[in-house]
């Protein structure tokens, strides 16, 4: 399978697609979005484009990465995600995705392939596996 940029989401909509993208939110308010150091091209909707990362019930999730997701959620100050990931992209409901329908779009996840941990300090980023 071909990787596709996340600007290319809207493109390849309902097809799997395999996609980079940064994890992260605050309380409620979780978003998708571009990882653009990893693709230049994905540099034109960095900050525009973020979508509901869903995870559907059958979906097995290797007790690694769902514990990446605990500690980012329960520490989302200080930690974020680079999921790498199978999926389908979809913006068909009106009302949007996610809390309140804050994002315009979702991901619905097939597979995922890598989630990395990385660490906000005041020296930086720190990429923990």
């Amino acid at each position: 399978m071909v990787p596709v940029g996340f600007c290319q989401l809207p493109e390849v909509k309902k097809r799997l697609v395999y996609v980079r993208g940064t994890y992260s939110g605050v309380d409620e308010y979780w978003s998708f979005s571009p990882h653009w150091p990893s693709n230049h091209a994905d540099k034109a909707c960095w900050g525009t484009t973020k979508v509901e990362l869903t995870l559907p019930d059958t979906l097995q999730v290797p007790t690694d990465m769902q514990a990446k997701f605990d500690s980012t959620h329960q520490s989302y100050p200080n930690h974020y995600l680079i999921v790498d990931a199978v999926g389908r992209y979809e913006d068909n409901q009106p009302g949007g995705y996610g809390h309140v329908g804050h994002n315009k779009a979702q991901f619905v996840v097939a597979k995922l392939v890598q989630v990395r941990l990385v660490t906000v300090s005041r020296k930086g980023r720190i990429l923990v596996d």
